[in-house]
């Protein structure tokens, strides 16, 4: 990415990049659904994605689940969805080369907490 740029999920659902410097915005994509703006990893390079999204809650279930989703910046197409159950809002980093994606949940004393780790290109949990 270029210093000075910062890529940002907005809470109506656009991507977009803010040059910090000029204070110049541009949309990048726009995702249908409901997905949390808190939430958001960028490859090193900038081509790929990671957001949140919350599905619907089962009746009778305590918990909603959750689902990372990985675009492609350039054409806005999901590549995966990663279903991520957690009452908390995890962290997402993608590692240097992009092809790993780490999920951090902060309370390691909830189900699916701690530390996950995904394969960024099929979905697979590594570890």
């Amino acid at each position: 990415t270029q210093s000075g740029v910062l890529v940002t999920l907005q809470a109506d659902n656009w991507i977009r990049t803010l040059d910090l410097t000029t204070g110049e915005a541009e949309d990048l994509m726009h995702l249908k659904g409901d997905f949390d703006p808190s939430v958001l990893a960028l490859t090193p390079d900038a081509t790929q994605v990671a957001v949140l999204r919350q599905g619907k809650k089962e009746p009778g279930t305590e918990t909603t689940p959750n689902f990372i989703e990985i675009f492609n910046l350039s054409d806005g197409v999901r590549k995966i969805s990663i279903e991520s159950q957690t009452h908390f809002k995890p962290t997402l980093k993608f590692s240097p080369n992009g092809k790993l994606l780490m999920r951090i949940v902060p309370h390691s004393s909830q189900p699916a907490s701690g530390l996950t780790m995904y394969d960024a290109e099929t979905g697979g949990q590594l570890w």
